[in-house]
């Protein structure tokens, strides 16, 4: 399986209006240099965090470009750059937050064919290389938030990705730890894992009715083991708009994500 991040190219004409000293120009019959608004400043400065999050792609430095994208997305919300984040975060395993960000791309107004296109290839390659779990919380763990490696569930109730490793499932309520889990499960696989200080799971047997699996059911914080994050390791294909160069291929597809 093959995964990718289409670099965005900047490419992004800005029309500035021009100040007073715009007039003051023509009238020395030279044409002033459009002034810099916040607005403007803020774009560079995205467009600039963007550049870096590339060039560490390149060099396969997935966390940094995480770091840039995260910051270029603060200041400017784009499907381009969501869809980049995405990519990124699945790249490094971190499955449950890389389908929410690329859910938000696809679903963001007037969307790019060629963000859409990609973002429609990840969530296939997603389905294909993830398993699925959703978490219970029973006893002292009922009302609290999940959180798995580190990465805090919006919707506790629905079933997530997750990638083929060792993950740690931490329960917090007021402020406290109340439960923790790890689990591991195959590709493909779907289950179900109960988090909370629970009473000893009595099987069915024959007679019908739900059977419980005992490895599922967990009674509160276990000590040690801490969270693991497997990256995939497949490579990312760089495409750039700017110079004379044609693109690299991507791994999805060939093709450029321009800079939104």
């Amino acid at each position: 399986m093959r995964s990718s991040l289409l670099a965005l190219g900047c490419v992004t004409a800005l029309a500035l209006g021009l100040g007073a000293s715009s007039a003051h120009a023509q009238r020395r019959g030279r044409r002033a240099p459009p002034a810099q608004t916040a607005d403007t400043a803020e774009t560079d400065r995205a467009r600039s965090l963007f550049a870096e999050g590339v060039e560490l792609v390149s060099g396969a430095h997935y966390e940094e470009a995480e770091a840039r994208f995260r910051q270029a997305l603060a200041i400017r919300d784009a499907p381009a750059i969501r869809y980049n984040l995405a990519s990124v975060l699945f790249e490094q395993g971190e499955y449950p937050e890389a389908q929410v960000e690329n859910d938000r791309a696809l679903a963001a107004d007037n969307v790019p064919d060629a963000v859409r296109t990609a973002a429609e290839e990840l969530r296939t390659h997603l389905a294909e290389r993830a398993a699925y779990v959703r978490f219970e919380l029973q006893g002292a763990a009922t009302g609290g938030s999940i959180n798995i490696d580190g990465y805090v569930l919006t919707q506790p109730g629905l079933e997530i990705p997750v990638s083929a490793a060792p993950h740690t499932a931490v329960v917090t309520l007021r402020g406290e730890e109340v439960a923790r889990r790890q689990v591991e499960l195959a590709i493909g696989e779907h289950r179900v894992v109960v988090l909370g200080e629970v009473e000893a799971p009595i099987a069915t047997g024959s007679s019908g009715g739900r059977s419980i699996d005992q490895e599922d059911w967990f009674w509160p914080v276990v000590a040690g083991g801490g969270a693991l994050v497997v990256a995939i390791g497949i490579g990312i294909g760089v495409a750039a708009t700017s110079g004379t160069e044609g693109p690299v291929e991507g791994n999805f597809m060939p093709g450029v994500i321009r800079w939104p």
